[in-house]
């Protein structure tokens, strides 16, 4: 498995041989990343997203980087998301709140017309997030004041308000045949591409979310903000219609998780980059900081 990391200090790439982590590459150090996302169709592609200097692309799995951000009238690019079967079309978001779509592997872009977003007052940045099978089916998630999805069939040319007046939205998680979002109100779950949703019992404050597809059912995990001030981590084993507690405890401050493969990462509010084994015994080892070299994590992406 290889890992992508997003630090206050450049993006920093790791490999897994056999159960430690090794650092391959730390390149674009001075800049602050928020995002990093790997190619679904050429694996040493990269691109990364700065705190104020652009977007970055990496074509030797993070050995060197160059700048595309050719038409990004911002500098603060916050997601990235590439389509389902055209390596070419890639979409990102930046701030203030604006969507932008390039056709051809990120060397031009140009922002998204007829999409509205609150940008007054956000909380946090939008969100863009593309199906992993359908061709032109795009997500964008809008953290201004009220709370909307919208969602595209043709690439971002059209666009339908999937729920609106939702609330303070937080994370969206897109799988072949399962949307999860996580919000204020809880965990909500759509099997239709977003044309109805259905709440999960008892996931209230559910602050982020991820997913990945398994043999028989999509694996789930959930961050919920509890009373207490602690978050709690919470799973499914069927594609998000029941939730239970996770066999491990999340740590005190954990902020963002990340799942793969019988692997959770999470990056707590230091900046702190974790992991821990899933779907484990409750008594197994818990939680292991990935590297003590990595710079604070703001986001990362992994693959294969």
């Amino acid at each position: 498995m290889r890992l992508c990391a997003a630090t206050a200090d450049g993006v920093w790439v790791m490999r897994r041989d056999d159960a430690d982590w090794q650092v391959r590459h730390a390149q674009l150090q001075g800049r602050a990343f928020w995002t990093v996302a790997v190619s679904p169709h050429q694996k040493d592609v990269i691109f990364a997203g700065a705190d104020g200097h652009g977007l970055f692309r990496s074509v030797n799995g993070g050995g060197s980087w160059r700048p595309m951000s050719r038409g990004l009238e911002s500098p603060y690019v916050h997601s990235i998301a590439f389509d389902a079967t055209d390596p070419r079309v890639i979409f990102v978001t930046t701030l203030p709140a604006a969507v932008y779509r390039s056709s051809d592997g990120g060397e031009t872009w140009e922002p998204l017309p007829d999409l509205a977003l609150a940008a007054a007052a956000a909380p946090r940045p939008p969100q863009v997030v593309t199906h992993p099978t359908q061709t032109g089916q795009v997500y964008v998630l809008d953290a201004g004041v009220g709370g909307a999805l919208h969602c595209s069939s043709d690439g971002g040319r059209t666009w339908l308000v999937s729920l609106a007046n939702a609330g303070r939205l937080h994370e969206l998680t897109a799988l072949p045949r399962l949307l999860l979002l996580a919000a204020d109100d809880g965990l909500q779950r759509s099997t239709d591409d977003g044309a109805t949703w259905e709440l999960a019992r008892n996931t209230r404050a559910a602050c982020a979310v991820s997913a990945f597809p398994a043999a028989s059912s999509a694996q789930c995990a959930g961050l919920l903000r509890t009373t207490s001030g602690h978050p709690a981590l919470i799973g499914s084993q069927d594609g998000g219609r029941t939730w239970f507690p996770a066999p491990i405890a999340a740590p005190l401050d954990l902020r963002q998780i990340k799942l793969a493969p019988l692997t959770i990462f999470g990056i707590e509010g230091t900046g702190a980059l974790l992991r821990a084994p899933w779907q484990t015994p409750a008594d197994s080892p818990a939680w292991f900081v990935l590297s003590d070299e990595l710079p604070p994590v703001f986001g990362i992406g992994w693959s294969e």
